[in-house]
């Protein structure tokens, strides 16, 4: 969507929500793991369930640069 491109999550998020998404993220990031959760999140004052599988990102040398993943909503599926 084009309207999160570009932009972190406390531009997008609640304060809280925003917390609760960048510390799941360094778990993840800390496991070097793959992890699917299920995420509520409000955007522009409307909420949604998300499922999210992420995953560590390594660079050539086998250290963590950052994180990749895929967001499905399935806010009509709960």
């Amino acid at each position: 969507n084009a309207k999160i491109l570009g932009r972190d999550d406390r531009e997008l998020f609640a304060s809280e929500e925003a917390d609760r998404i960048r510390s799941n993220d360094q778990a993840i990031i800390n496991s070097k793991e793959v992890a699917t959760l299920e995420e509520t999140l409000t955007i522009d004052g409307v909420t949604h369930t998300y499922l999210a599988t992420k995953a560590p990102f390594f660079d050539a040398d086998g250290g963590v640069s950052g994180m990749i993943g895929i967001s499905r909503d399935i806010t009509n599926y709960k």
